[in-house]
């Protein structure tokens, strides 16, 4: 429950908990700088990018709600594609009326305080055309405010999360302690590139759970959930959102590595060859004496660990040659596909990795993450099998825990529908095996 002297202070890692006085404005921008999660590979945060305008109303973009309290409204707006203002308006007494006409393009969310609990309020949003004339406002957008006293969810927590998918629980310990269990109404917001644009859709309209997964996401992508009672006294108010989670990117080579690769022959290799693999990448140099003597050692062993069945890996050559020849006749005695020559990429990816010398391999985990920082030396089907352990941990260890949530989850569900069913099982014995019997002045329900 939130007081109107009250706001919420978006951390830089996400929507922490943490309240501080507000001044006495009503109006509360909430900067929006980019979202980060630790560990994860791809996307945007909230308001990190501008977007398109699509065909949304007369001004090409909708104003949409965020959040909405029982003192407070929080409004959001994707951010345009150029510098410039936004005017927010409301409707009051009738009228429209200015909140404030010089809100900066790097804010994309602001909270409305000092609301009447309960209450419909109508809010619209223009921006500033490139030459500086005001914009069409967008269509007006209607909120209310929660009921004094509406009890509210804990935000839900991320448990498990794919390229596709991102599995979610709440706790409801009012709802879980009942007789006959709420429904829950479950929404999504994505919150990178066009998210703001969107506003809060539907991610699941009822389910008796408290916990499911959402599927049918973008790969790369950051998202937020909130979750509401369906049914009941407290239906439809919706908990804060959770933390920005991102769906998982099993293309990051894509983003690292460049669209190709190409081979001794000089022939295309399709990058996605490299999905789900762990990577090795091999900085070398014809020019490099160390280099020379490690790659002829280097490809026996790899060749070696193929005519074995091993397939889990592959070696990609980032070069440091000083020439396309030499690159090109370095290139001839390897047996894997290489960066190609032409272009800035091969020498951005040595300061990305922080190469300060050569020979030097990085492998690289499934999720493209380094493993081991280098891995020249002694080459032996120990050392690989390292590489892997480390290489494919992570991996190992999301399935491993993803398949203990889900049997803890179902064994929580089983319970909690065995609860219920007894409970229906009890009510319906009470009804069918009592009956009303009439003894002169009284009747008395007594067992059949």
């Amino acid at each position: 429950r939130v007081s109107s002297s009250l706001v919420k202070e978006k951390k830089s890692a996400g929507f922490a908990d943490g309240w501080r006085a507000e001044p006495a404005s009503s109006l509360r921008f909430r900067s929006e700088e980019p979202l980060s999660v630790s560990g994860m590979v791809g996307g945007g945060g909230v308001g990190s990018k501008p977007v398109v305008d699509n065909d949304d109303g007369p001004a090409g973009y909708s104003l949409n709600l965020y959040d909405s309290k029982e003192n407070n409204i929080t409004l959001c707006w994707p951010k345009a594609p150029y510098e410039c203002k936004y005017e927010l308006q409301q409707k009051i007494d009738g009228q429209w009326t200015t909140l404030s006409d010089s809100i900066p393009h790097s804010k994309v969310m602001v909270s409305k305080g000092h609301l009447e609990p309960n209450s419909k309020y109508q809010f619209r949003l223009r921006r500033q055309t490139p030459d500086g004339e005001w914009g069409d406002f967008t269509n007006p957008l209607s909120a209310k405010t929660l009921p004094q006293g509406t009890l509210l969810l804990d935000r839900p927590a991320i448990h498990s999360r794919s390229e596709r998918w991102v599995g979610i629980t709440w706790e409801d310990p009012e709802g879980e302690n009942s007789a006959n269990p709420p429904n829950y109404k479950v929404e999504m917001m994505e919150t990178g590139d066009q998210g703001m644009a969107t506003g809060w859709k539907v991610a699941c309209s009822k389910t008796d759970t408290t916990g499911i997964r959402i599927k049918a996401l973008r790969p790369g992508r950051s998202y937020m959930f909130r979750v509401a009672r369906a049914d009941g006294a407290h239906a439809g108010a919706f908990s804060n959102p959770s933390v920005p989670v991102k769906t998982m990117h099993s293309d990051w080579f894509r983003n690292v590595l460049g669209t190709s690769l190409v081979n001794k022959k000089g022939e295309t290799v399709d990058i996605a060859t490299l999905r789900g693999k762990m990577v090795l990448l091999y900085f070398s140099a014809h020019w490099c004496p160390p280099c020379r003597q490690f790659t002829p050692m280097l490809a026996q062993f790899y060749e070696q660990l193929k005519a074995a069945g091993k397939d889990n890996f592959e070696v990609v050559f980032i070069s440091l040659d000083q020439s396309k020849e030499q690159f090109d006749e370095y290139l001839g005695s390897m047996p894997w596909p290489a960066v190609p020559f032409e272009g800035p990429l091969r020498r951005s990816l040595a300061d990305k990795f922080g190469v300060r010398g050569i020979p030097n391999l990085k492998i690289l985990s499934t999720d493209g993450h380094v493993a081991v920082d280098n891995g020249v030396g002694m080459l032996s089907g120990e050392v690989f099998q390292q590489w892997e352990q480390m290489a494919f941990a992570s991996q190992r260890a999301e399935e491993e825990a993803e398949a203990a949530r889900e049997a803890k989850m179902k064994k929580k569900e089983e319970a909690r529908k065995n609860k219920k069913n007894k409970g229906k099982a009890k009510e319906k014995t009470d009804k069918k095996g009592q009956k009303w019997v009439c003894e002169g002045d009284t009747c008395k329900m007594v067992d059949s």
